[in-house]
């Protein structure tokens, strides 16, 4: 063999090897591109490990289901479907906006909402001047930046606020009022100091309770009345003060919140906000921002969900019976618990289990505006010797006769004479057998004698009270960890249900139960789930992909004999048989 005929061999050899590279990196960037291109409204999506894109945290499921890949349209032929979207979504909340928000920049979504709003537990409305909030009030954690101490992220609801130039006032909790037994306020430095330290203590000792203990067990227990000193009163104050905190935080009763558990979420860095711009606004605007992808049905209520392994239907009280291929319902746990949607075949026992140990808060706000705000001066001065806790602006009430927990001032924030009384837990659901104006009577009376001389009743102006309890497609306020739940029930309701299904919410959200951007990065979650399932590649399934070719597994491997354009051409028409609309170029 001459030298020529080597070199002929040899570059022969690395033109092979070279096609056979650069048609590899072809097929790469195909799927790169099939992988990456996915955008999710401020960003592109990339796909993560699902622990490591919702939360850091050891919470294990107790049953996952897989979604399954992406139909095309021979295959959606084959069953006869003819889908009303790619996906639909059940609820426009924040969760359900934020999943149809991502999902909408690739496929057709469908939003079915039962109310004539969007926002779920999200409602402002305008009030005395001012927007009042009779759900989500509160922005938790305003820090928008990065917070690599925790999950990596700011508070998404922040950046989102400071785009829509969302009017808010920072909180501070070291300027509370509070009324002690006697209906006076604590003025004793070391009276509050204690209060503060007992506070401590409790959430101390409840971190090493039993699964099976409540909150009221601890503090009824003797390592928590030896650090109350054994004293009645002690233990009856803190009482009162952890049944306002945990009550309004947590909508639950210490006997009914999980002593190990109840606190079980991820802060965010930064003070908290009260949102005074309209809260609505947040929802809004993800509804806003579906585009041509996503359509908006309200006032349709959703009775049931036939879910399998390729397909689902959902019906409407309207008399639609919508199909996709798949299903994000944001149905809040309340909801879920009573029963109000059917699902069929029902959920797996595993989430049904954890659906039912996990509590359901109830938290009511009554809207009051007054002639004038009595309670400021009273509590903190007026002029030049005025008090901070008008910018604070919270007045708990540790004992009344009623179950009105905490009074917020909105006159530190707005300078409206306006007070928001927070009903929880036992109290809220007591407000069900009343009408709202006996609701409002007996706040009046509780101001009255915590006001002597004030006559609140007759400098009344007007009132709305929320109905969240009773309202058919809420159930409830929010989330809570009761007796015997665990995290682990959270990370069972984010997992698919079956191979079309997927569950979303505050509830589904192990770091931040309870609260609006939980809600919101679980809705993203359950759309990147959807992402996921549908970016798996289809087997080969023609002679060209088997003779040519091989099937590895979700991806066609083309020999590397054909010519590059050939082999693209074969990738695409005999692997993939047809771009799915998401991946059209």
């Amino acid at each position: 063999m001459t030298s020529r005929d080597g070199r002929r061999r040899w570059l022969l050899w690395g033109s092979l090897l070279l096609g056979a590279a650069v048609l590899a990196a072809v097929i790469t960037l195909i799927v790169l591109h099939k992988r990456g291109v996915l955008a999710s409204g401020g960003g592109s999506y990339t796909p993560l490990p699902y622990y490591q894109r919702e939360r850091n945290t050891t919470a294990e499921p107790a049953f996952a289901a897989e979604l399954h890949p992406w139909l095309l349209p021979k295959e959606l032929a084959a069953l006869e479907m003819s889908p009303s979207a790619d996906v639909i979504v059940v609820g426009a909340g924040v969760a359900g906006l934020r999943a149809a928000q991502v999902l909408a920049a690739n496929m057709s979504v469908l939003v079915v909402e039962a109310r004539e709003r969007v926002g779920g537990r999200v409602h402002s409305m305008p009030f005395a001047g001012i927007t009042a909030e009779l759900g989500a009030q509160f922005i938790w954690g305003s820090e928008s930046g990065i917070d690599a101490g925790r999950d990596g992220r700011g508070n998404p609801l922040t950046e989102i606020a400071n785009m829509l130039g969302l009017a808010r006032v920072a909180t501070s909790g070291t300027m509370h009022r509070r009324f002690g037994p006697d209906g006076h306020v604590l003025t004793s430095r070391q009276q509050l100091q204690n209060l503060q330290q007992w506070s401590a203590d409790l959430e101390a000792l409840a971190s090493g309770a039993a699964a099976n203990q409540s909150l009221a067990d601890v503090l009824r227990g003797p390592a928590m009345l030896s650090r109350l000193g054994g004293s009645p009163a002690n233990a009856a104050l803190l009482g009162a003060e952890a049944a306002a905190r945990y009550g309004v935080q947590y909508g639950g009763a210490l006997g009914q919140l999980s002593a190990l558990y109840f606190d079980n979420t991820t802060s965010y860095g930064g003070v908290d906000n009260v949102v005074l711009g309209g809260y609505s606004s947040i929802p809004e605007s993800l509804a806003a921002e579906l585009g041509e992808g996503g359509q908006l049905l309200l006032s349709s209520p959703v009775l049931a969900i036939h879910h399998g392994d390729s397909n689902a239907t959902v019906y409407t009280a309207t008399g639609e019976a919508l199909t996709a291929q798949y299903v994000v319902c944001t149905a809040p746990l309340g909801v879920l618990q009573a029963g109000g949607i059917q699902l069929e075949p029902p959920l797996p026992n595993e989430t049904v289990a954890a659906v039912a140990r996990l509590g359901t808060g109830r938290l009511e706000k009554l809207w009051l505006e007054f002639g004038s705000a009595f309670w400021s001066e009273a509590l903190c001065g007026s002029g030049e010797a005025a008090a901070p806790c008008e910018q604070l602006g919270y007045l708990a009430a540790a004992t009344n006769s009623s179950g009105w927990r905490r009074f917020i001032s909105m006159a530190a924030y707005t300078g409206r004479p306006v007070l928001v009384a927070l009903a929880t837990a036992e109290w809220a659901e007591a407000l069900e057998g009343m009408s709202d104006e006996e609701a409002a009577a007996t706040a009046l009376a509780d101001l009255a004698a915590l006001f002597p001389g004030a006559a609140p009743a007759a400098q009344l102006v007007q009132y709305r009270l929320s109905r969240w309890g009773q309202d058919p497609w809420a159930r409830g306020s929010l989330s809570y960890h009761a007796v015997g739940s665990t995290p682990s029930d959270r990370a069972t309701l984010a997992e698919p249900a079956s191979g079309s299904l997927v569950l979303a919410g505050e509830a589904a959200s192990v770091l931040h139960p309870g609260t609006v951007h939980g809600a919101y990065l679980s809705g993203q979650e359950a759309a990147y789930r959807v992402l996921d399932a549908a970016a798996e590649l289809p087997q080969c399934d023609s002679a060209a992909g088997s003779a040519e070719g091989s099937s590895d597994g979700d991806v066609c491997v083309v020999a590397p004999a054909l010519a590059l354009v050939e082999a693209a051409e074969a990738y695409v028409t005999d692997c993939l048989c047809e771009w799915p609309p998401f991946l059209e170029q």
